[in-house]
């Protein structure tokens, strides 16, 4: 797998569609659905890929997928998009373990996305990448805040009653990169960055790090 820099635009609209993931359950099939899922992206392969892709694709991304078999004798599936120069750009590769990646796309094949439509030789999302397009707000101009200042940050600690610190500023600065779900609220990116900071003291460090192994940079503001 390349480690490679993908477009900012590409990179922005990935953030925005992950973002969707735990309030869009009502996307994922019958199959998962009824399972207990290890992480919040399990099951939003395929939806998450082709959201992207129509974002992805005036720069020359394409599907991929790779099919294969449990232990169990289950079936499952995996989508993911690959770059004009051959680099994956997979929305919910954190579900797998690095080996666990190498072997999948090893056997990975292009292919199209289920569901999408093309009148008049045109692609249009399938019902599912729609919904979770317009949820993340891909497709139009995305919202923008102004910067959150360290005194708005410390204000909003005040009133959660947390201490204030640099991961906790660095919280607030990522999560309020998803406007569009949450408006330009410092309090309401505050209460995400505290209940992910309780589950871990570094989760944002961490997260950024993860993301920049991928080959993505993260916006804060």
């Amino acid at each position: 797998m390349k480690r490679c820099t993908h477009p900012t635009e590409i990179v922005e609209a990935v953030e925005r569609v992950r973002a969707c993931f735990p309030s869009s359950t009502d996307l994922l099939s019958k199959q998962y659905q009824k399972r207990q899922r290890a992480t919040a992206s399990e099951g939003f392969c395929s939806v998450a890929s082709e959201s992207v892709w129509f974002e992805a694709q005036k720069y020359g991304y394409r599907g991929r997928n790779a099919s294969w078999r449990s232990s169990d004798g289950e079936r499952f599936s995996h989508w993911w998009l690959v770059s004009p120069d051959d680099c994956v750009l997979d929305p919910t590769s954190d579900q797998f373990s690095p080996e666990e990646l190498r072997k999948i796309y090893a056997i990975g094949k292009p292919g199209g996305f289920p569901g999408i439509r093309r009148p008049e030789g045109v692609p249009t999302p399938s019902a599912r990448a729609r919904t979770m397009r317009e949820r993340a707000g891909l497709g139009r101009a995305p919202r923008r805040c102004k910067p959150v200042t360290k005194k708005a940050a410390m204000i909003a600690a005040k009133k959660l009653r947390v201490p204030y610190s640099d991961e906790f500023m660095l919280g607030i600065k990522t999560e309020r990169e998803h406007a569009d779900l949450i408006g330009c609220s410092t309090l309401k990116a505050a209460k995400i960055a505290r209940a992910h900071l309780l589950e871990r003291g570094d989760y944002y460090t961490r997260l950024h790090k993860y993301i920049e192994g991928l080959g993505y940079v993260l916006r804060t503001r």
